[in-house]
């Protein structure tokens, strides 16, 4: 590349050589943009990062500010579609606008086709990147209330502006979000307040980026997947006396839960006593048919993991609807299982 070029390249982006009014317009809209990008991209994370207790800080305040946050939060689809939409619609501006620009200013120079779509393409993109993306949202993260309640009346705004993009948008999504919903497996919440049981004793240990070891409680677990991730929200109480533990911290969470024994059975064989409770029934050892009540730990490919039958357990596979309790019987040992 010849010495000259690189002495052009340098007075492009240092010193941003423009020669009319309108140009400098332009660059002054671009940051608008960019502004409004980085506002955009950072009320995504600052929003849906709010944790339960914070949504219930938000509604103990009763202000107008934390209504409209959680009046969004109750439509998550449609809030993210919002976001999405005017994102994308504002991103899309800067790069006609900067090409715009960038091409009025290269008309004065013979850059070669290389390095016009260099700077045209590759910049113009870090630059979203960076002031758009990247540092918005590590700042929504670390101050995600107050990022939320900044953004709380112009998302409500824009909401209502881009309501029949959005319905399109959420519309043509429903098939592909059904398709998915039975691909995923989610857990049911009487596994959870059981995960909850199990860890009350042993709690957990949480390892932060830069090493430091803590051990905290898991103090809440959600009733509910989320509508859109399909994950559970669970909370751990961790004790911060002197502070080492910052806001916006990545960290590795291990669970250390009690052994329970368990058996893994068929699901088919589960079957319902005369009060509804959960079972299977077991041959002892005078060969008599007894009902054992079981409780699920987890639903597999394999089978189901369950709790409350004796280590060494003869399980009735086959023909346990044509026995009663109490009842004598010859038995085959199927080593298959």
């Amino acid at each position: 590349m010849p010495p000259n070029e690189f002495t052009y390249i340098f007075k492009l982006l240092f010193i941003l050589y423009i020669q009319d009014f309108s140009s400098w317009i332009s660059v002054l809209i671009i940051i608008i943009l960019i502004l409004l990008s980085a506002l955009l991209s950072g009320s995504e994370v600052a929003i849906f990062g709010l944790s339960n207790s914070q949504k219930k800080k938000l509604k103990e305040e009763n202000s107008k500010n934390s209504e409209q946050i959680l009046k969004l939060l109750s439509e998550p689809k449609k809030l993210l579609a919002t976001i999405l939409i005017g994102n994308n619609l504002v991103n899309v501006a800067i790069v006609i606008i900067s090409s715009l620009v960038l091409k009025d200013v290269f008309s004065n120079y013979s850059f070669s086709p290389i390095l016009n779509f260099v700077i045209q393409v590759i910049l113009v993109t870090f630059l979203i990147l960076l002031f758009g993306e990247v540092i918005p949202k590590v700042y929504a993260n670390n101050y995600n209330i107050n990022f939320s309640k900044l953004m709380a009346f112009p998302l409500t705004i824009l909401k209502i502006v881009f309501k029949p993009l959005s319905r399109l948008l959420i519309s043509s999504t429903s098939i592909i979000d059904k398709k998915i919903d039975k691909k995923i497996e989610v857990l049911n919440p009487n596994e959870l307040g059981h995960a909850l049981d199990l860890t009350k004793d042993s709690g957990v240990k949480v390892i932060t980026n830069d090493g430091e070891e803590f051990q905290g409680q898991i103090t809440f677990i959600s009733a509910s997947a989320d509508e859109m991730m399909h994950t559970f929200d669970i909370e751990i109480s961790i004790p911060n006396p002197l502070r080492k533990i910052k806001d916006g911290q990545t960290a590795k969470v291990i669970v250390s839960a009690t052994p329970e024994p368990a058996h893994i059975v068929p699901l088919s064989i589960l079957r319902l006593d005369e009060a509804g409770n959960i079972g299977v029934r077991v041959v002892n050892k005078d060969n008599l048919v007894e009902f054992y009540r079981v409780e699920i730990i987890q639903d597999t490919e394999k089978g189901v993991w369950v709790s409350g039958l004796p280590f060494n357990s003869r399980i009735i596979t086959v023909g346990q609807d044509y026995v009663n309790n109490n009842e004598k019987v010859d038995i085959a040992i199927d080593y298959r299982l």
